[in-house]
């Protein structure tokens, strides 16, 4: 088999999807599953992966039983190939990393595919109150969403694997995590699917793993700031990205490295949607990981400059709920005093704000800390007047 995944990323893209076409789908199952069975290295027989690759192609026009069976082929086989290859890593079978890279490029390119098909397929909805097509709306969206887990399973097993070792140049690691991961970015735009709690964890579990593990860090981070501006509904879910990034993973780096491109962006003045996007991305945050949203205040805090009064207010909140979750803890509170005190003056100067939603939200964010078991001696004068 000789094998590019480059350019079979390439031709997919660009191939019409309609143009793939299979008249003996039964036929090719049998003789491929049959195959692999025996052999996880018989996808190095040309004639097997080809048949493979044509049932992928094809799978909108397979049946439904054909288009499961085939998800399990590809999802089964990458779960297999993944534990094999970790095995000739561990084992130092330096003379088959060659042959490994190549089967776990080419099960990449046809789980790539599949992802791409899985979210091109129409989720019906019901503009009626038919409970038969409701039901059949959900039965479907349902499919799709166990198909889209049983994918990004098999790929967070691949995940788990050294693929520095298998890929030398760094390019190739990069084109092979991107395989995976561009197809699930994408994926992320469509709102039902992404408020399936199963399906948005294995996305997190896939990027998360993909930073950690595999330099995909500067990707994600256009990927989400991307994300931020163009998708009103993932401004919340990015940041419990970078929530799990930092609590399950020990990464904040990405975290910071993305506060620092919003803070320092800019907005075309008609623009109302990206500064409001960004102010909620930022309020989450400070709700989320309020202690890595601190250390960056610094930057953060000169969207207080900026025009744009919703952003001016995303900073007072984010500022006020920092304070409180510091104040929970007295030895964190005094470990972090010069900044509380920092974030205290931020709040007490937007009292002057010109803008009237500014001036309340940072008096909103006193009241709150008035509620809290933490003092603030030295600012009690100051709350008062």
């Amino acid at each position: 088999m000789d094998f590019n995944l480059s350019e079979s990323l390439t031709a997919f893209q660009e191939a019409d999807k309609d143009s793939f076409d299979i008249s003996n789908a039964d036929n090719l199952l049998d003789q491929v599953t049959g195959s692999l069975a025996v052999s996880l290295e018989a996808i190095s027989n040309s004639s097997i992966y080809e048949s493979l690759e044509e049932l992928v192609h094809a799978y909108p026009k397979l049946n439904k039983k054909e288009q499961k069976q085939v998800i399990y082929l590809v999802t089964s086989s990458l779960h297999n190939q993944a534990e094999n290859s970790s095995n000739i890593i561990e084992n130092g079978e330096t003379e088959l990393f060659v042959a490994h890279k190549q089967y776990l490029e080419a099960y990449a390119y046809l789980a790539h595919c599949l992802l791409t098909y899985l979210g091109l397929e129409h989720i019906p909805s019901s503009n009626t109150n038919s409970k038969k097509v409701t039901n059949q709306a959900l039965e479907v969206f349902k499919n799709n969403c166990t198909q889209l887990e049983n994918i990004m399973d098999a790929i967070c097993a691949v995940f788990k694997l050294h693929l520095s070792k298998l890929f030398t140049t760094t390019p190739e690691k990069d084109l092979f995590v991107s395989s995976f991961t561009r197809p699930i970015y994408i994926l992320m735009e469509n709102e039902p699917r992404v408020k399936v709690v199963g399906v948005k964890m294995y996305m997190f579990k896939v990027i998360a793993m993909a930073v950690k593990f595999h330099g995909h860090a500067s990707a994600a981070q256009s990927a989400i700031v991307q994300n931020l501006t163009y998708f009103s509904h993932l401004n919340s879910m990015m940041a419990e990205l970078l929530q799990i990034l930092n609590d399950q993973y020990d990464h904040f780096q990405l975290t910071e490295d993305v506060l620092r491109e919003v803070s320092n962006k800019e907005f075309n003045s008609n623009d109302n949607n990206g500064p409001k996007q960004i102010s909620l991305f930022i309020v989450k945050v400070s709700e989320l990981i309020p202690r890595i949203l601190l250390k960056q205040m610094t930057l953060v805090s000169q969207l207080l400059n900026n025009s744009s009064y919703t952003l001016r207010c995303a900073v007072v909140e984010a500022c006020g709920n920092i304070i409180i979750e510091i104040s929970k803890d007295e030895d964190e509170l005094e470990r972090y005093k010069n900044q509380v005190s920092g974030l205290l003056d931020l709040l007490i100067e937007r009292f002057l704000d010109q803008n009237p939603y500014v001036r309340t939200k940072a008096i909103q964010s006193i009241l709150k800390l008035c509620e809290v078991d933490a003092k603030f001696t030295k600012y009690r004068q100051s709350f008062v007047e």
